[in-house]
């Protein structure tokens, strides 16, 4: 049980970081432009 609430908070936490490095890589560019 455990497992599985550590597992699903790590995809959260990975979905979170990916996320967060889509809009920092599109506001970066913006910027550049």
């Amino acid at each position: 049980k455990l497992y599985r609430i550590f597992f699903a908070s790590l995809t959260t936490l990975k979905k979170f970081v990916s996320f967060k490095l889509s809009t920092s890589y599109f506001l970066f560019h913006k910027i550049r432009i």
